[in-house]
């Protein structure tokens, strides 16, 4: 599958458009360089909720890897701290949104340099092995943040699940652990943080892997 593809299944708006004459319009001009799109942007996307930003990069051999991260950090933090999304003449609320929620994807044929994925401080950098023929692979795939579709056709052992249930605690306080849960994601204009666990399900679950690990030690 293409990565386009992929954006494009999870309902992800592109923010370049194409007239009738092929030509590209970036709907962001502050990620112009000189009056025209940068050669390495292929494409920015506007995630569904607007709650996510993602700057699409094609790497070069020939660039150094820190340099670009960089130029495009601070034309991310120009944009978050002075633009607004395409339609939005004062789009405060959106921009608080997609403010710590911004993503460089940098596409690459050679060996690079990845030390800077551990850099999140305007953006999280997420490398991406992809041809010039843009298909992505079932392992690059998954290094995608918004994509479950392998992990959902992975078929579970029953054997392996009731083996697991037997290792889980007994006992009233701990029953949670055993029913079923789904992935939320926050709803959109709540501010309100959403978990699987609840925060006295969480501090009963560290205090039960601690007791663990302690006799653990012990023996």
């Amino acid at each position: 599958m293409k990565w386009n593809e992929c954006f494009e299944k999870y309902n992800y708006s592109s923010l370049i458009e194409q007239d009738t004459n092929g030509n590209r319009k970036l709907l962001i001009p502050m990620f112009e360089e000189d009056g025209q799109i940068p050669a390495e942007l292929e494409e920015v996307y506007l995630s569904a909720l607007t709650d996510e930003l993602i700057v699409i990069i094609r790497l070069k051999e020939e660039m150094n890897v820190a340099d670009v991260c960089a130029k495009w950090d601070s034309r991310i933090m120009a944009f978050i701290n002075f633009g607004h999304l395409p339609g939005e003449n004062n789009g405060k609320e959106h921009m608080r949104k997609i403010r710590y929620n911004v993503v460089q994807i940098l596409l690459h044929e050679h060996e690079v340099d990845k030390r800077l994925e551990k850099d999140t401080s305007i953006s999280r950098k997420i490398f991406l092995r992809c041809d010039e023929d843009n298909e992505l692979d079932s392992e690059n795939r998954l290094l995608l943040p918004f994509w479950y579709d392998e992990f959902d056709s992975i078929i579970i052992d029953p054997e392996r699940e009731i083996k697991l249930k037997e290792l889980l605690p007994v006992g009233e306080e701990t029953d949670f652990l055993r029913k079923s849960r789904v992935k939320i994601r926050k709803k959109k204009n709540s501010n309100e943080e959403q978990l699987n666990f609840s925060k006295e399900e969480s501090d009963v679950l560290k205090g039960w892997l601690e007791t663990d690990e302690t006799e653990e030690d012990n023996n």
